[in-house]
């Protein structure tokens, strides 16, 4: 009988970064944040394309984790339909 384990490595980073995943639709995008698996990600949907919107759902993701402004955003999406302009704003 196979025995499945997950193995969470010890944070040795000396600062704590915002993890960010996108799920992207046509016309709504998913917004999840967290800080690790110690923390359930904060879901938000978001108007496609919708800039405006992203920056004031990232600084409430920021004070919900209890992180300066300054900290690191770490992206994870799937760039085919919106190719890498989401990461490098």
């Amino acid at each position: 009988m196979l025995t499945t384990a997950t193995h969470t490595a010890p944070d040795t980073t000396s600062e704590r970064v915002l993890l960010m995943a996108f799920a992207l639709r046509a016309k709504t995008w998913q917004l999840s944040c967290t800080t690790g698996p110690e923390h359930r990600p904060r879901k938000r949907p978001v108007a496609a394309r919708h800039q405006a919107r992203l920056l004031p759902d990232l600084a409430q993701a920021h004070r919900r984790f209890a992180l300066p402004e300054t900290a690191p955003v770490v992206s994870c999406y799937d760039a085919g339909r919106e190719g890498f302009w989401l990461h490098r704003f």
